[in-house]
């Protein structure tokens, strides 16, 4: 069983981790809303398993910060088609208007770079990522026999709020930080944290959200 270290940070669990079944997990900032202090994002499965995209709030403040809550999103739908009659399109605008844009830390968001998953440290420089290797983990290959996938340990600081996440990372420099916002008030830094984790169909990039918090 994976360990997830984290100290001052929060993680944002909204799916099954590590559970790829033919595409990769993406997840994009939809904004701000300062009132509530709630930053909004949507989740989306580029898989076979017909699960729809889901919009979620993150509290950024308060005593239940890091409470991560899904809103009206799509319930059900068909494989292969993500937004078969314009729902989720129509309240992703909705909430786009109404929310304050935060621009990214380090440039817009950093993806795979190449076929083998590597990941640009160009957003992880605004956040002086460290990465260390704390061990390893057997994970199933395509044919089922045993091979050993690095753990690592991916370290965050922005400010005052900083964080450290382990995860599973199936190809070697294929984990990293995708994405990062830091909130107006700076309560927190909002980030989106990717790794391959697994080794069906070249391990597909999962990403993962994650919140920096001050230290208490």
């Amino acid at each position: 069983m994976l360990r997830l270290a984290v100290a001052c940070a929060v993680v944002l669990s909204t799916s099954a981790a590590f559970a790829t079944t033919g595409g990769p997990t993406e997840i994009d900032l939809l904004g701000y809303d300062a009132k509530d202090h709630k930053l909004y994002f949507v989740e989306t499965h580029h898989d076979e398993s017909g699960r729809m995209p889901q919009i979620y709030f993150v509290r950024t403040a308060g005593a239940r910060i890091g409470k991560i809550v899904r809103v009206a999103s799509i319930q059900r739908g068909v494989v292969g088609s993500p937004d078969p009659d314009g729902v989720l399109g129509a309240r992703v605008d909705k909430l786009r208007k109404r929310l304050e844009t935060l621009p990214p830390l380090g440039g817009e968001p950093q993806r795979d770079d190449d076929a083998h998953g590597r990941i640009s440290d160009r957003v992880g420089r605004a956040l002086g990522l460290t990465r260390k290797r704390t061990g390893t983990e057997r994970v199933p290959d395509l044919d089922e026999s045993p091979h050993a996938c690095a753990v690592v340990e991916l370290g965050l600081t922005h400010g005052e709020r900083s964080g450290q996440l382990e995860l599973r990372e199936c190809y070697p420099g294929s984990s990293g930080v995708v994405s990062a916002y830091a909130i107006p008030d700076n309560s927190a830094t909002f980030v989106v944290v990717s790794s391959r984790p697994d080794l069906h169909e070249l391990g597909y990039a999962i990403e993962r959200p994650l919140l920096l918090v001050r230290v208490p």
